[in-house]
């Protein structure tokens, strides 16, 4: 077991924190068969006797075998990286008799949980928290937003801007650049399975985290209605590798712990 992170859109961190999402297909691992998926087969899985999982594939015309390993195996603790910025930061705060004793710490506005203006404190290394506020001084600098007063002699020390909770001043960051420490979700792997994109059933695309906010009637309408969804899903996230070149893929099916 080891910890990984991986990489959600917001709507899609939205629909793991609703619980619709408990599936998710991923590429990686598979990009020799993804070079001409139809010219290979699935075979079998391998391990070294480490606990770890890899999947063999033959070339259909050669017998050439490849073996692709998954990014993810069962048991595996994933964080989820997701849109953030700074939502305040402090440098202090007071011990138990008023005084102020060095305490750096952040809090972290999330995309997806506009809702939430209130988060825990997160407590960075020092050289990144210290590049963090700099860059969000800066930012507050730009915004016109209001400076609030600073005890004397401690100007650098403290806060010198204020907001209201939840609407920060700081540039929101892409999720490929979420730190560990500023991560809130860490599902669990549960399962690891494998296909070829177009072989997703409607029950899976459920899964992947489709809603359906719009009344369906009859299977063949939610499922040309799930499917479609998916397939505007896929195909704006790997361009590369659309839905019409079914790829293979593998399926992590997880849990939030």
């Amino acid at each position: 077991m080891s910890e990984k992170p991986i990489i959600f859109s917001t709507p899609m961190v939205q629909a793991v924190l609703n619980g619709r999402k408990t599936e998710t297909r991923r590429l990686q691992g598979l990009e020799r068969v993804n070079k001409n998926p139809d010219e290979w087969k699935h075979t079998g899985m391998c391990s070294k006797g480490d606990g770890v999982w890899s999947h063999t594939f033959a070339h259909i015309v050669t017998d050439e075998l490849v073996i692709c390993k998954p990014r993810y195996q069962i048991e595996d603790i994933l964080y989820i990286r997701e849109t953030w910025r700074v939502g305040t930061w402090r440098h202090y705060e007071e011990d138990e008799h008023g005084w102020p004793v060095k305490n750096n710490r952040i809090a972290i506005d999330y995309k997806a949980s506009p809702e939430i203006t209130h988060t825990p404190w997160c407590y960075p290394p020092e050289d990144v928290f210290k590049r963090l506020v700099k860059d969000s001084m800066e930012e507050c600098a730009l915004s016109n937003c209001e400076r609030e007063a600073s005890p004397v002699g401690r100007e650098l020390d403290y806060v010198l801007y204020k907001w209201d909770a939840g609407n920060s001043p700081c540039r929101w960051r892409p999720s490929i650049h979420m730190p560990r420490w500023a991560a809130r979700i860490f599902p669990a792997v549960t399962d690891v399975g494998y296909q070829r994109l177009q072989e997703i059933s409607v029950n899976s695309v459920f899964k992947e985290g489709y809603e359906q906010l719009v009344p369906r009637y009859g299977d063949e309408e939610v499922r040309e209605a799930a499917m479609g969804w998916f397939i505007s899903l896929w195909n704006s996230t790997y361009p590369e590798h659309p839905w019409e070149k079914n790829p293979w893929v593998f399926i992590y099916t997880f849990r939030w712990c």
